[in-house]
């Protein structure tokens, strides 16, 4: 492959050094533009700056059509009980209760379902449902003692069916006593009694029917299937098809998404260990708007040596399986005692001279600022100390206009006294 030349490369050089200057003096003349702009409105608005008599305050009066120019809008204030909100970093996880483990009962090779397809993380399934079959092989000297092992199964029904007949007729009987508060216990100890035996049953008859196809005389396989206990999705498959698996063996993991965990670690300094939050604000960012409000889960978790993390689990519904594992939450606690507070627009409060100001519409065509002490900010609103009476109107579109008009005089001085000492250097 021929090598590029010297002059080759020189222009390339040269054309990205154009490219990157001509950059350079777009964004330079497009601010430039943008404060020329500010200044022509500044100087179009016939905006005069009066001394209050009564409490000599600076106002800034501007008529009605001159605020409508300048963008200027008015809302009022409102009072919340407001409280230090912490930002911890989380991670939805999976609720260890929901997690169902599918093993293997019996040594042998793993099959998909008949007419179906092999196990894939992130499938839908549903209780009950097929998810493949352990194919187990015997030869002719092994049927002795699987016809043991199916008189044994065939006895464990029969006594688990016995078993369940009794308890059917003990649910039947109290149900028929009456809804008093003892019969109620009894009732509901019963029915979970039935639903335990109902499920053994099941299994047991499940593995009879195994047994008795695979001693036909023209079978010389054993077919367990494999059947899902709960509704969920896939999350880990541990034994493809074809692979050999050992009585106990994991084959995959089912998660029932309807609920999720969310993790969060709180680190030293950040928040007191007697006074944990039991509400939590969580926020999927790049995910979904919704603001999801969960409650603290206490569970046992091991501490962070290494940096003395404070690891905090809060629980959240998830309908529709909408929120996936492992997706990065933003979680907000409250900390320390709530305080009355007031909610601004972040586009309300501007600065001056390191000190954070608003104005307020004092009348119809007066503006007044009025120092702030700002509690906190987020992107939309900032919370503030109620030092505003509570029928206070606050700038909330225009308060840089009001400030550049309200300094506008002494910026201009500045700037005709700076053409004079240029002016008398020269």
């Amino acid at each position: 492959m021929p090598r590029p030349s010297l002059r080759l490369i020189l222009v390339i050089v040269l054309a990205v050094l154009l490219a990157a200057l001509g950059y350079w003096g777009w964004r330079a003349g497009r601010e430039e533009r943008a404060r020329e702009s500010l200044r022509e409105l500044s100087v179009k608005l016939p905006a005069q700056r009066v001394t209050d008599p009564k409490t000599g305050q600076v106002l800034i009066r501007l008529d009605t059509e001159s605020q409508r120019r300048a963008g200027i809008v008015v809302v009022p204030v409102e009072r919340i009980r407001w409280q230090k909100r912490l930002r911890l970093t989380g991670f939805t996880v999976q609720v260890p209760h929901r997690v169902a483990e599918l093993r293997s009962p019996w040594t042998g090779v793993v099959e998909p379902p008949p007419g179906g397809s092999s196990l894939t993380v992130g499938q839908t399934i549903q209780r009950g449902q097929l998810l493949g079959q352990l194919v187990v092989p015997w030869s002719p000297a092994d049927r002795m003692q699987l016809e043991n092992l199916r008189r044994e199964t065939n006895r464990t029904l029969a006594e688990t069916e016995a078993e369940l007949s009794v308890a059917r007729g003990t649910v039947e009987r109290l149900r028929a006593v009456g809804a008093g508060a003892v019969a109620a216990k009894q009732r509901l100890e019963a029915e979970g009694n039935l639903a335990r035996l109902e499920a053994r049953a099941g299994a047991v008859q499940s593995q009879a029917q195994a047994l008795q196809e695979a001693l036909q005389p023209d079978q010389m396989a054993l077919r367990f299937p494999l059947v899902a206990r709960a509704d969920g999705c896939v999350t880990a498959v541990h034994r493809r098809a074809g692979e050999v698996v050992a009585a106990g063996d994991l084959v995959a993991t089912l998660y029932d998404p309807q609920e999720l965990w969310i993790e969060a670690f709180a680190y030293p300094g950040e928040l007191d260990v007697g006074a944990i939050p039991e509400q939590a604000e969580i926020r999927f960012p790049g995910f979904s708007q919704q603001v999801l409000v969960a409650r603290r889960v206490p569970v046992a978790q091991p501490v962070d040596r290494q940096q003395q993390a404070l690891p905090l689990v809060y629980r959240a519904a998830n309908p529709a399986a909408r929120l996936p594992v492992g997706l990065p939450a933003d979680v907000q606690v409250g900390v320390g005692e709530p305080c009355d507070a007031l909610v601004l627009p972040r586009s309300a409060v501007v600065m001056h001279d390191g000190a954070r100001l608003v104005y307020l519409q004092t009348a119809a065509e007066d503006f007044a600022k009025h120092p702030v002490d700002v509690l906190e900010e987020d992107g939309v609103h900032a919370y503030v100390r109620p030092t505003l009476s509570a029928d206070a109107r606050v700038v909330q579109q225009g308060a840089q206009t009001l400030l550049s008009e309200e300094y506008k005089e002494s910026i201009q001085l500045v700037e005709e006294g700076g053409a004079a000492e240029q002016a008398q250097e020269k």
